[in-house]
């Protein structure tokens, strides 16, 4: 067999006695696949075939930020780094965010982009509800930054919330039964 081809020496499929007519049946199949890898060398694996759910892996580097300012100013941070791989679509969609506030009716205003580099221009926080972007199967990565303004803001404990929601798009039911 010249080097790179395969062939299957063995394969194994199993159907329950108890099947019934109708009645859904999930074929599992084994086989042992050999490869020759030249100079009398055969690489021997197992190899599993079957019907694979839809799947989705999430990495987040953060779930919290959090601000110590000491002086008025504008400041920014990369407060996210994240990375997506999934078998199907994947959006990534943005509700409830808004300017952190300390209970009193102040405010200070936050605004996000979304940039592999340092931003230029900037989203009010309002403004990121609704917004949504779209990551083709596969791997892809994403950065999310805030830029804060503080300025006659009273010192205190401001705080706020957003949340990011991740849907796999375009999927069939699948039940791993």
């Amino acid at each position: 067999m010249p080097y790179g081809m395969m062939s299957v020496k063995k394969a194994v499929c199993s159907i329950p006695l108890n099947w019934q007519k109708g009645e859904k049946v999930y074929i599992l199949a084994h086989a042992l696949i050999a490869r020759s890898r030249g100079y009398g060398g055969i690489l021997k694996k197992d190899a599993w075939c079957g019907k694979s759910d839809p799947y989705m892996e999430l990495y987040l580097s953060a779930t919290k930020v959090t601000w110590f300012l000491k002086k008025p100013g504008n400041f920014f941070a990369k407060v996210l780094e994240g990375s997506i791989t999934s078998s199907y679509q994947v959006v990534m969609s943005f509700s409830s965010f808004e300017n952190p506030e300390n209970g009193d009716d102040q405010t200070i205003p936050a605004f996000y982009a979304f940039t592999d580099q340092k931003p230029r221009e900037w989203i009010p926080a309002s403004n990121v509800n609704g917004m949504e972007f779209k990551f083709s199967r596969g791997t892809s990565t994403f950065n999310i930054w805030q830029k804060v303004q503080l300025d006659t803001q009273s010192a205190s404990v401001y705080k706020n919330k957003g949340v990011i929601t991740f849907t796999i798009c375009n999927t069939k039911v699948y039940t791993g039964d």
